[in-house]
């Protein structure tokens, strides 16, 4: 999976802080709208705690362990997401608090190929299309919702366990 024509890759790598949108915790500049977004480490796990964080697509865990929170009325806006995109990823993402917002406009993958994990709570908001949870062999997706306020709207079909455990 690489990036569309014109777009980058931009890969975290948290050398300065947790902040999703300082520039040098990537390495060329944080994402924009065309980027496709790789966090792939633990160091300095990426924040989002305010709006407008954008990317094509997210690869959380591509190949390793590593987390992305969304928390205190941050927003995230992609096309898809990808926890746990290969065999050995394990990726969790959390949405947390009243105003957290995570959208994707055509479908979000949780446990890919490994185990990917999101996690929607205290009055957070999900915001989907088509979902898949557990999408390939040997993978496992959990997707849960917790708290009062906490929502999930979810525009097409969802696949729990199409060929991996959901």
């Amino acid at each position: 999976m690489s990036a569309p024509a014109g777009a980058h890759a931009e890969t975290w790598d948290g050398d300065t802080d947790t902040n999703w949108f300082t520039d040098t915790n990537w390495n060329v500049a944080a994402p924009t709208g065309a980027d496709d977004a790789y966090v792939t480490i633990l160091t300095n796990a990426p924040l989002i705690t305010s709006a407008g964080a954008v990317a094509d697509r997210l690869y959380l865990a591509t190949t390793a362990k590593a987390t992305l929170g969304i928390n205190s009325g941050g927003t995230l806006t992609l096309a898809r997401a990808y926890l746990a995109s290969s065999a050995s990823g394990n990726g969790t993402l959390t949405l947390a608090g009243a105003g957290s917002l995570l959208t994707t406009t055509e479908r979000p993958y949780v446990g890919y190929n490994g185990t990917g994990t999101a996690n929607v709570t205290s009055g957070a908001d999900l915001s989907t299309t088509t979902n898949y949870i557990g999408t390939e062999a040997g993978s496992t997706g959990t997707l849960s919702l917790s708290g009062a306020g906490t929502t999930w709207t979810a525009t097409g079909t969802t696949y729990i366990g199409s060929d991996g455990t959901g």
